[in-house]
């Protein structure tokens, strides 16, 4: 009787829940439009808040999202046979637009390059751009909230989203190259108070100046941020915001290339713990790193309580195991729940030394209460998070 109800209608909160579930499944959720009325509404938001992540070839919503462009913009394709197969909006049964969820710019610019490469032999240069800016176009104006922001590409084209006059709240923005800083201040200013989300990514040095007044909008702008991920945190400010957003933050990843000097260690390790909020959810450390600025952090941070705590290091050849330490103020305060620590061993062929499988230390966290996993299955991305992998 149950099963019949959920597939007539008749348990709508039943069956939204089914369809959540199936999130992941795209070939099932797919199906589910076909099962009837009500399915399909609630299946067709959830394949359409990030289409441009499908692997598939198929870039029929290029085309979809093509037809809610104005008569005057559309008049831009002629010329061009995708004129044809562009559809009256009023004619759709959805608004596709306001379902996106996650922007990626560089994830559009592959797929259009690859669409458009379906439509022309050559000479594919103007029509690549005219449809990716007016993709742009059409989902930033969406009236949704967008989740994911991620510039990898053509910054310049915050100047378009500053343009935008409908609701508009960013949660999340990663940024891998700062340019039309003025652009960017403003984009901060006007959308800065919904971010919760933010990642800075891998940056060149021609952008370490701008990469350091960024940070001083960030503090002024973004008061609700949850999840902070910063790759060369070297700068006075990331301590300030962090200390700033202590009511809200509750992910700090410091993901540094472990290439660069113990010199960068010694800055994070020396600033961060007493800038911490009493609880964390999460906390990440990859860095380089001597015994002796490590214990500093401990003692800065003995107020902290953290879910899951994560130390990455490499070790030096005159530098004992970080494990003592750990032991003294983490395992005996059980100010941890979930621990997972790599150490490198260099000049050993990438050899690891996880904490996991020392099997009588793993024995002697859980007689406090600590939980020792594997250094990768602890590891938690902020996409990871958006995307609820």
């Amino acid at each position: 009787m149950a099963y019949s109800k959920i597939f007539s209608g008749d348990l709508p909160e039943i069956t939204n829940e089914i369809i959540q579930y199936l999130k992941k499944d795209l070939t099932t959720l797919y199906s589910c439009i076909f099962v009837n009325r009500l399915w399909c509404r609630l299946a067709i938001p959830l394949l359409w808040e990030n289409p441009f992540s499908f692997p598939t070839k198929n870039y029929r919503c290029i085309e979809i999202y093509l037809s809610y462009l104005n008569d005057d913009d559309k008049t831009k394709f002629n010329g061009y046979e995708i004129i044809n197969n562009l559809l009256p909006s009023n004619t759709l049964l959805f608004n596709y637009p306001s379902f996106i969820k996650c922007l990626n710019l560089g994830t559009i610019y592959i797929s259009t390059k690859e669409w458009v490469s379906t439509l022309l032999d050559d000479d594919r240069e103007k029509l690549e751009e005219l449809v990716y800016r007016s993709l742009f176009e059409v989902l930033i104006k969406n009236e949704g909230i967008l989740h994911s922001f991620e510039i990898v590409m053509f910054a310049d084209f915050i100047q378009q989203i500053n343009k935008i006059i409908k609701p508009f709240k960013l949660k999340t923005l990663f940024m891998k190259e700062i340019s039309h800083f003025n652009s960017l201040q403003f984009l901060l200013k006007k959308f800065g108070n919904y971010l919760e989300n933010f990642e800075f990514g891998s940056m060149r040095e021609e952008y370490e100046v701008s990469r350091k007044k960024l940070l001083g909008l960030i503090i002024n702008y973004c008061t609700n941020i949850k999840r902070f991920t910063s790759d060369k945190p070297d700068d006075n400010n990331i301590y300030l915001l962090i200390e700033n957003i202590g009511q809200t933050i509750n992910y700090i990843n410091i993901d540094l290339n472990l290439n660069y000097s113990d010199d960068l260690g010694l800055i994070i390790l020396q600033n961060l713990g007493q800038v911490l909020p009493t609880k964390l959810d999460y906390l990440s450390l990859s860095l380089s790193f001597n015994i002796k600025d490590f214990e500093i952090f401990l003692k800065n941070s003995q107020n902290t309580f953290i879910k899951k705590l994560l130390i990455r290091n490499i070790m030096k050849n005159d530098d004992k195991s970080i494990l003592s330490y750990i032991k003294k103020y983490i395992m005996m305060k059980e100010r941890v729940k979930y621990l997972a620590c790599l150490e490198l061993i260099p000049f050993s062929n990438n050899t690891n030394k996880d904490l996991y499988f020392l099997k009588d230390e793993v024995n002697e966290f859980k007689l406090h209460n600590i939980v020792v996993r594997k250094y990768f299955d602890l590891c938690i991305f902020i996409k990871d998070i958006i995307y609820n992998k």
